[in-house]
C-alpha cells in the first residue's frame, strides 16, 4: 500500500496533535515516551529529513513507516486493535481533509465501521463510542404500548 507524502503528512500531524494526545494514549495504552516522543508536526514534516528513530511514527527508513505508539501485548484482540488502528488511521487520512485531523472526527468517521474494525471498536466504546443500544422484547410474552395510561383508581373509607 503505497502511501502519498501528502497523507504520510495527515498521520504525523493526526497522531502528533496536542488534542489528540489523550485518544492517543488511550489507543496506545502507553502515554508518549523517549522510545516514542509525541512532537508536534506539520503536513510538510512527511518529506523533511527526520533524524530520529524514537518518535511516534518512525520514517527514518525510506521504504517502511512505523508506528512506535502502542504498549507491547501479547492478547489477541488488543494486537488486532492495533493493527485496526493504523490500517483505519490510513483509510481517514486518505479521505480526510488537513482540517479534519481530530480524534472526534476519527471516531466519527470509524462508528459506522464496525464490521471492518471490530476489536478497535469494541475497544473504543464506551469512551469515546457510544455503545449500540439493542432493545428486543421479552421473550413468550407479547408487549403493548399504552399512550395513555388510566389514571389510579383512589379508593376512600
Amino acid at each position: 500500500m503505497a502511501l502519498t507524502h501528502y497523507q504520510i503528512g495527515k498521520l504525523l500531524v493526526f497522531v502528533n496533535s496536542p488534542t489528540n494526545t489523550d485518544f492517543i494514549n488511550f489507543v496506545a495504552q502507553r502515554s508518549s515516551s523517549t522510545w516514542a516522543a509525541i512532537k508536534p508536526k506539520k503536513i510538510t514534516s512527511a518529506i523533511e529529513s527526520n533524524d530520529c528513530r524514537y518518535e511516534a511514527i518512525n520514517l527514518c527508513n525510506r521504504k517502511t513507516i512505523e508506528f512506535r505508539i502502542f504498549r507491547g501485548n501479547v492478547r489477541k484482540e488488543r494486537i488486532l486493535k492495533c493493527i485496526e488502528f493504523v490500517f483505519s488511521l490510513i483509510a481517514f487520512t486518505k479521505q480526510s481533509g488537513a482540517r479534519d485531523l481530530t480524534y472526534q472526527s476519527f471516531v466519527k468517521w470509524l462508528t459506522p465501521q464496525r464490521k471492518e474494525y471490530p476489536n478497535l471498536v469494541d475497544f473504543l466504546t464506551p469512551q469515546y463510542i457510544q455503545p449500540k443500544l439493542r432493545i428486543t422484547p421479552p421473550t413468550n410474552q407479547p408487549y403493548s404500548i399504552c399512550m395513555n395510561p388510566a389514571p389510579p383508581i383512589v379508593t376512600g373509607k
